[in-house]
C-alpha cells in the first residue's frame, strides 16, 4: 500500500512449506497447521468449533477454539478426525490437550496412523495402525504420551493420524 491508506482483508492462498530445522535430532511438531498439517475430515463438528481448530498453536483462549462434537447417547458411539501431517515422518510423542473442557472432554481416545502418501483415506481403510490404544482423558489437561506408551512407531513413518474419541466431547489441541 503506497503511500498511505487502509487494508480491510489481505488473503493469501496456497500450500504451507514446511522448514525443517538443521538438526536431525530436533523434534518437530509434523501436525501443526504452521507445518502445513491439515484436518482432512471428521465424524462431525458442533457447537460451531471447527475441526481444524485442533492443529492450532498454543491452548487457546476457551472452549471455543477447539473441536467440539454434539453429545451422542447410543451405545458405542464414537466420534474420529483425521489428520494429514505437514510431512511424512516417525511419531515419537502425542499431546491430547483438552484444555477448558471441564465438564464435556471425551472419556477416552485412541489413535491410529497410516501411511497414505498424499490420499485421503477412508476412516475405515484397513491399513490403520493402532499407535496408542484407549486411554483415559480428564478436564482441562495436556495428556502426553512418551515413546515408550506408543506401538507400531519404532521404525515406521507415517503421513496421516486418526483420533477417535470415545463417546464424544471436546478436545483443544491434538500434537
Amino acid at each position: 500500500m503506497f503511500p498511505d491508506g487502509g487494508i480491510a482483508r489481505f488473503r493469501l492462498y496456497g500450500q504451507v512449506v514446511p522448514v525443517f530445522p538443521t538438526s536431525i535430532e530436533q523434534e518437530i511438531e509434523l501436525s501443526s497447521a504452521l507445518m502445513g498439517g491439515m484436518v482432512l475430515s471428521a465424524s462431525e463438528e458442533h457447537f460451531g468449533s471447527s475441526k481444524s481448530n485442533l492443529l492450532l498453536p498454543g491452548r487457546g483462549v476457551d472452549m471455543g477454539g477447539g473441536w467440539e462434537t454434539r453429545r451422542s447417547r447410543s451405545p458405542g458411539h464414537v466420534d474420529w478426525v483425521i489428520v494429514k501431517l505437514g510431512a511424512r515422518g516417525r511419531v515419537k510423542r502425542i499431546i491430547v490437550d483438552t484444555a477448558f473442557y471441564r465438564g464435556n472432554y471425551p472419556q477416552a481416545m485412541k489413535i491410529e496412523a497410516l501411511d497414505d502418501g498424499e490420499g485421503s483415506p477412508d476412516p475405515e481403510d484397513s491399513r490403520w495402525k493402532e499407535i496408542l490404544g484407549l486411554q483415559r482423558l480428564g478436564p482441562d489437561k495436556e495428556h502426553e504420551y512418551a515413546a515408550s506408551t506408543l506401538s507400531n512407531v519404532e521404525g515406521a513413518a507415517y503421513t496421516h493420524l486418526k483420533m477417535t474419541i470415545v463417546p464424544d466431547g471436546g478436545v483443544k489441541r491434538f500434537r
